[in-house]
């Protein structure tokens, strides 16, 4: 076995001013383990790399020349890394002081674990939906276009969402949200990589489709927490990411149901009724919005959302 406890895996995208606040919280509290960080930079055009440079030595960089996508930088650093867990950890992420000892404790204590993520909150504190019944299809796609996962005592929504009272002590589910993940080397080895047609979005559900057919457990952890600012990255350009997003869902239900010719063209149907209600909501939002930074972001997810009516076509 290695004998370091943890390669942390962070890939980043102009992203460092929330990365900063990362590796701070990861180098002031995990004293009690011994782990590596990778950083992957995919082609940040911001001052990420001088910054990590001189204020964050300790930090092994990757540096691709283009944007790779999410999936292809964490495989990439994986290949290079030695601890026994891997943790793929988003930049606009803060970590508490126990958080990966504990995850790491818990792992060790149940083997048969193949990843395990922890309680994620919002910056105010407020719990983030983070890991689901399911995978994501007709009924996902139902259900956040209408926003019916704010009902969680719904019996249809019950079918895929949890409720903050369900997730009280740690638990098995079907996939956990991409922005921490624990997984052991070993599990990692057998599933395989993150698959890196995903450019972004969806890769963390699907390993963890096949992760549990191959016989591992992925657990919701919530005696561990983390606080994750959210959508950092993917909101600073809509207008590429948002496409990103549905190509990524449609990709992944057409994999796992290749013969559903109809079913992918009423999942394109829901995708653009979600789409022209969010662009409605945030032309809402620009007529509401009280400074010019709150406008701007509306006017980009806006045309975002107006891209992805116009990509559908291609998925």
């Amino acid at each position: 076995m290695p004998d370091t406890d943890l390669s942390i895996i962070i890939v980043n995208w102009n992203s460092i001013q929330v990365l900063r606040q990362c590796l701070n919280s990861i180098q002031l509290c995990q004293d009690s383990i011994s782990y590596e960080v990778w950083v992957i930079d995919n082609a940040s055009t911001d001052n990420s790399l001088e910054v990590l440079n001189s204020e964050f030595s300790w930090v092994k960089i990757l540096r691709n020349s283009e944007n790779m996508g999410f999936a292809f930088a964490n495989n990439q650093a994986a290949l290079n890394a030695i601890g026994r867990y891997l943790l793929f950890l988003n930049p606009d992420t803060q970590i508490l002081p126990t958080t990966i000892p504990t995850m790491i404790q818990y792992a060790d204590s149940h083997p048969e674990i193949g990843c395990l993520g922890p309680r994620i909150v919002n910056s105010a504190g407020s719990h983030q939906r983070s890991c689901w019944r399911n995978y994501p299809g007709l009924l996902f796609a139902f259900i956040d276009t209408f926003y019916l996962w704010k009902m969680s005592w719904l019996p249809m929504v019950k079918l895929s969402e949890y409720s903050e009272a369900d997730l009280t002590h740690p638990c098995d589910v079907d996939h956990l949200l991409g922005a921490c993940l624990l997984i052991p080397l070993q599990a990692w080895q057998q599933v395989g990589p993150f698959d890196d047609d995903y450019f972004l979005f969806f890769e963390e559900t699907e390993w963890c489709y096949r992760a549990k057919r191959n016989g591992w457990r992925i657990i919701y952890f919530p005696e561990a927490e983390i606080v994750h600012y959210g959508q950092y990255s993917s909101r600073q350009l809509p207008g590429e990411n948002l496409p990103h997003y549905y190509r990524s869902y449609i990709r992944f239900y057409k994999k796992q149901h290749p013969q559903r010719t109809m079913a992918v063209s009423l999942l394109k149907a829901l995708i653009a009724v979600s789409a022209i209600i969010r662009i409605g909501l945030w032309k809402a939002r620009i007529w509401r919005a009280e400074n010019d930074s709150d406008r701007q972001l509306g006017k980009r997810m806006e045309a975002g959302y107006n891209q992805v009516l116009r990509s559908l076509t291609t998925y």
